[in-house]
């Protein structure tokens, strides 16, 4: 099985299989292991190690040469952009979040904040992930 990505941690070969698996292409990680139990290891081992079958490696090496969408899966409800971001907690809520979770009381349903880049505009999580992009091409 030829290698077609060489990888320092194991999120990056992840996101690549994920992105081959979505394309139908079957892969496997080598040195998972090996370098999970010390990362030193990595360097000499040659990396994690993203692996596919003889007949798929043209097209894997294809996608994997592909820079990934810019687009992403929440838009702006506002002005449609994909230039969303989701805030982040404060230290007040995190620390009230882990001491509630500590005593095993559930916590409530929380409705994270996402802000649009473009147009500053802040909204919630399930807003963005129901709006449509809208068409930005100005022709």
């Amino acid at each position: 099985m030829p290698t077609v990505a060489t990888y320092n941690n194991s999120e990056e070969a992840s996101l690549a299989m994920a992105r081959l698996e979505s394309c139908g292409i079957d892969s496997a990680l080598q040195n998972e292991n090996l370098v999970g139990m010390n990362w030193l290891f990595s360097n000499a081992v040659g990396g994690l190690q993203v692996v596919v079958a003889d007949e798929d490696f043209e097209a894997a090496m294809e996608i994997l040469g592909e820079p990934p969408p810019e687009e992403g899966i929440m838009h702006c409800p506002f002005c449609g952009s994909g230039n969303v971001r989701q805030k982040t907690l404060g230290s007040a809520s995190v620390i009230d979040a882990l001491v509630i979770g500590n005593f095993g009381i559930p916590p409530s349903p929380i409705h994270p904040e996402v802000e649009c880049a473009d147009c500053k505009q802040s909204f919630t999580l399930d807003q963005a992930l129901a709006a449509e992009p809208k068409d930005t091409e100005q022709g």
